[in-house]
Formats: structure tokens, C-alpha cells, sequence
């Protein structure tokens, strides 16, 4: 079938005139004068009989052709205009349609969602990336929401509205919303009021553009040269100063040569330097690590468990009161409590005998996990620079390193024990970032 279609085609490109308008007029016209040529011919055998001035039956028959051929004319170029009109319209509409095909495939093709809503915010028109950002299954069912649900802040609208009606248009204007699942989503929009044909306002319009991991990618790069900055102070400067301090006490290690307990003062003090650059070393490589892979849902209980067993804490007792949590954090997690446990055990005192492990609930929603010991605790004064980098009597990095793989999904530290009656670190953690999980696995 197809090579005749092909053939028909040739045949009609090489023969124009089959389509041309004139030809289709002339049918009708043709027809119509095979009809009425019967008519005239028995009109002028009639006129034999009733006219016999000769002058007037030569115009009777004469007038009546001509009238044939009006008729017949007027039905041609009736036709002939019927059909340019068809054409015209047809082809006008398919330019439509190909224009509303071009403009549909575009806004539904589109990376950055296109929006309009009506005065009351319901929306009335969205593009399928509209799908995407929101979180719904389908356009259906984004159709007739209210726009106004979907903002962090409802009252953010008020303020676009008023912007829009007050400079015509806003370009780039930046919104919190809120997909369906709840996760916030920082966009831009371009907006403006669209009108129906006398100018009335029907409601707003306009392009969402989805700006949240563009402010990923900065708050990583931030981060990354945060990291880079500080990194490069510990490789460079604090190994530097204890480098030098070695160089020292092993200088004086000629000169105390033939004095035993010198010399073996001499040594403790190297070997601290030596740990306290190979604390040094670990810590960067730990820093290193922060933020590189995106924060996922641990089990406390277990974390807690696993850095208990990286320390030798002897006769120390440790008891762990935890609901079945999950946090969101950082894939460091771990080390925060291990730093909290290395801290304990370092600066406790010989006291120490007790470490817990709780949780609460806290004001708002919040969840507190609670770090606390027997020991001597921390003084007032330090409270507030436990956690600065290099504040210490080592290299003062464990702490500073907890706080900022905590702060990575907005979890915070501080101290709040008593001077004299032991440490207590209270994590505070978001509602957002913990819910109930699955009891980690092995004997409790």
C-alpha cells in the first residue's frame, strides 16, 4: 500500500492544478449550468410561440442565457471564496495547533516549573516538573490546591503579592516550600499577574526555579575551605611547634646523657609529643572525611556501643538508657562519642568509675541525649571554649571535631555538669533529625 501512496502523492505534485481552488469552483458551477442549460433551451422553444417580433425574442433568449451564466457564475465564485476561506482556516488552525504543540511540549519539558493560581491561590495551571519539586504523583492532583499550603511560611505569599502588585513583576524572588513529603525546598520565582482580555486580573503566574542544591554546592564549598583552611593551620602550624619541642628535649638529651632521671623525664615528655602529633595526623584524616558523604540515619544505642569498644574503659561502668533512636547525621557520628569517652578518660581524674547514656525528650520537640560522668568535671570558665579548636591540654581537636560533625545537620553540644560532681554533655537534636528505629543487633 505504501508505494501507491508514494505514487499518488507524485502524480498529484506533478498535476498542482488538482488542488487548486479553481478547479474544485468549476464543478458546481458546471453543474449547476447543466441544470439550468434544459431550462433555457425550453424557455427559448417557448418563446417561438409567444414572441413573434423577432428583436424581442432575440432579447428575451439573449437575456435569459445571460442570466444562466450569472447563475452559474455566482455559483463559482460562491464556491470558489467557501473553499479559500476553508483553506485559510485550516491552515490558520494547524499553524494553532502547531504553535500550542510547540509552547505544550515546551512548558512540559521544562527543567524549572511554570505556575499560574487565581486570586484565591488555587492553583489552575502547573507544568510536569511541577510534579518533581512538590512531591505529588501527578498533575491531577496538584490542580485546585491551594498554593498557600505548600509555603513554610504562609505569609511569605502576602509579601510576593504585595511586591508584584507594587513593581509589576519580581525576577528572581527568593521562597521557602514545603513538598509533600515535608522536605523544604529553597527556589526562586519570576512572577507576575496575568489578565483576561479587558485587563482584569485573573491571579499570578510565573517560573519556579529550584535553587537547593545550588546552596548545597556553596554550603559544601564553604565547607571544604573551611576544611582546607584549617588543615593546612595543623599540618603547618601546630606539627610544626611540636616538631620543634621534640627537637628540644632531644637536644637536651646530649646534655643530660650521664643523668638517668633527667633523661627519663626527657623521654615521657618526647613520647607525649609524639602522640599528641599522631592525635594531630588522626584528626585531620577524621576532618578530612566530615560532609564528604551525605548524612544518614544511625541507631544511637549502637553507635554508642561501637565506640565504647574502640577504648580501654577497664573497670569503668558504663550504662546506656536509650529509647530505639535514629539520628540523621554525619557518617562520623561514631567519633563524637568516642571523643566524648576518650575525653572522660583522660581528664576524669582517678575518681572516675560511672559513665551513662540517656535520652529525654526536650522543649519543642526536641530530643536530648545526655553524656555523664563521675569525675572531677570541667570548670566554669572553661564550659564556653571546651569546644574551640585547640582548647586543651592536648591538641584540644576532639571536641572541636564532635561539634562540627553534630552541627553538620543542625545537632548541637554543650556542657552543663557541675565543677566537682563530673561532666555532662547534652546533645540537642532537631525534630526533624531523629525518629524511632530498629534495636541494633547483639546482647545489650
Amino acid at each position: 500500500m505504501e508505494p501507491l501512496k508514494q505514487d499518488g502523492a507524485h502524480h498529484s505534485a506533478s498535476r498542482p492544478w488538482v488542488n487548486s481552488p479553481v478547479w474544485w469552483a468549476f464543478f458546481p458551477a458546471a453543474f449547476m449550468a447543466v441544470i439550468l442549460l434544459p431550462y433555457w433551451w425550453l424557455a427559448m422553444q417557448w418563446s417561438a410561440l409567444y414572441f413573434t417580433d423577432p428583436g424581442v425574442r432575440f432579447t428575451f433568449i439573449t437575456t435569459s442565457f445571460l442570466v444562466v451564466l450569472i447563475i452559474a457564475d455566482s455559483t463559482f465564485l460562491v464556491r470558489y471564496y467557501q473553499i479559500v476561506r476553508n483553506r485559510e482556516f485550516d491552515e490558520k488552525a494547524h499553524e494553532l495547533r502547531q504553535s500550542e504543540e510547540k509552547y505544550r511540549m515546551i512548558i512540559e519539558n521544562m527543567q524549572d516549573m511554570f505556575y499560574r493560581t487565581d486570586l484565591q491561590g488555587r492553583i489552575t495551571m502547573i507544568s510536569q516538573a511541577g510534579v518533581k519539586l512538590t512531591g505529588y504523583n501527578t498533575l491531577e492532583e496538584l490542580i485546585g490546591l491551594n498554593a498557600r499550603d505548600m509555603y513554610v511560611d504562609p505569609g511569605e505569599r502576602d509579601r510576593l503579592l504585595s511586591l508584584v502588585a507594587e513593581k509589576g513583576e519580581v525576577s528572581g524572588y527568593p521562597l521557602l516550600l514545603r513538598r509533600r513529603d515535608g522536605v523544604v525546598r529553597h527556589v526562586t520565582t519570576s512572577s507576575h499577574f496575568y489578565r483576561d482580555a479587558d485587563g482584569t486580573i485573573l491571579g499570578l503566574e510565573g517560573i519556579i526555579h529550584d535553587i537547593t542544591d545550588l546552596l548545597q554546592a556553596e554550603d559544601a564549598l564553604r565547607l571544604a575551605n573551611k576544611k582546607l583552611n584549617l588543615l593546612s593551620s595543623i599540618t603547618r602550624h601546630d606539627i610544626r611547634n611540636q616538631l620543634t619541642a621534640l627537637k628540644t628535649y632531644l637536644q637536651l638529651n646530649e646534655d643530660a646523657i650521664d643523668k638517668p632521671a633527667e633523661l627519663a623525664d626527657y623521654f615521657v615528655r618526647e613520647m607525649k609529643i609524639a602522640d599528641n602529633i599522631a592525635r594531630q595526623i588522626s584528626f585531620t584524616s577524621d576532618y578530612e572525611n566530615l560532609g564528604v558523604n551525605a548524612p544518614s540515619w544511625q541507631n544511637v544505642d549502637a553507635v554508642v556501643r561501637i565506640a565504647m569498644a574502640a577504648l580501654p574503659l577497664q573497670n569503668i561502668r558504663v550504662t546506656v538508657d536509650m529509647s530505639d533512636i535514629e539520628v540523621n547525621a554525619d557518617t562520623l557520628f561514631e567519633k563524637v562519642f568516642y571523643n566524648l569517652f576518650d575525653n572522660a578518660l583522660r581528664y576524669g581524674g582517678r575518681d572516675l568509675s560511672e559513665i551513662h547514656i540517656t535520652s529525654r525528650d526536650g522543649p519543642a520537640g526536641l530530643l536530648i541525649v545526655s553524656f555523664e560522668d563521675n569525675g572531677v568535671g570541667i570548670e566554669a570558665g572553661d564550659k564556653v571554649h571546651i569546644f574551640s579548636k585547640g582548647f586543651g591540654k592536648n591538641t584540644g581537636l576532639g571536641l572541636f571535631l564532635s561539634s562540627e560533625i553534630l552541627s553538620i545537620t543542625g545537632i548541637t553540644i554543650a556542657e552543663t555538669g557541675s565543677p566537682g560532681k563530673g561532666a555532662r554533655f547534652e546533645i540537642t537534636v532537631p525534630k526533624e533529625c531523629y525518629r524511632a528505629g530498629t534495636p541494633p543487633a547483639g546482647p545489650s
